[in-house]
């Protein structure tokens, strides 16, 4: 056997090597700091994303838009973090019979997402809007557990 020090210099060259990060993170401080900044705690979440007032009835494609580009503002303000590998254009959501339903790569991730419980009152502040966003990270950490 050799000195060792061999090995001792592979473990100080691998020491500064950054970390991927491989997991999905939900802080919902960011999006809070997003819509206070923004001053829209009360601008209704479907006149925001679609232009739309209150007593506008959406369709089905409407919906997927809107829940899509929600899911985008939350990664792009840190509210969700997606692992390395993965970047929002990598996700599709729908709205299929009230449920969330979240594919990978064209891939569902999941049979019973979270529910959806966005309606015509809800604003950008509400509760129903955080839950259903910490629901959508719930499910994308499921995805990416080995």
């Amino acid at each position: 056997m050799g000195s060792g020090k061999g090995q001792q210099r592979r473990v100080q060259a691998g020491a500064n090597v950054p970390v991927a990060r491989e997991v999905v993170t939900y802080d919902e401080g960011k999006w809070s700091e997003f819509v206070r900044g923004g001053r829209m705690q009360r601008v209704g979440v479907r006149e925001y994303y679609l232009g739309k007032d209150l007593s506008f009835k959406s369709d089905d494609q409407e919906q997927d838009e809107l829940i899509s580009e929600l899911f985008a503002d939350a990664v792009e303000v840190g509210m969700i973090t997606l692992p390395s590998r993965a970047k929002v254009e990598d996700f599709q959501l729908k709205i299929e019979h009230g449920v969330v339903i979240v594919r990978f790569k064209g891939k569902p991730t999941n049979k019973d997402g979270p529910g959806y419980y966005l309606d015509p009152t809800t604003t950008m502040n509400h509760t129903d809007l955080r839950w259903t966003l910490r629901k959508i990270s719930e499910t994308l950490a499921n995805f990416f557990i080995n």
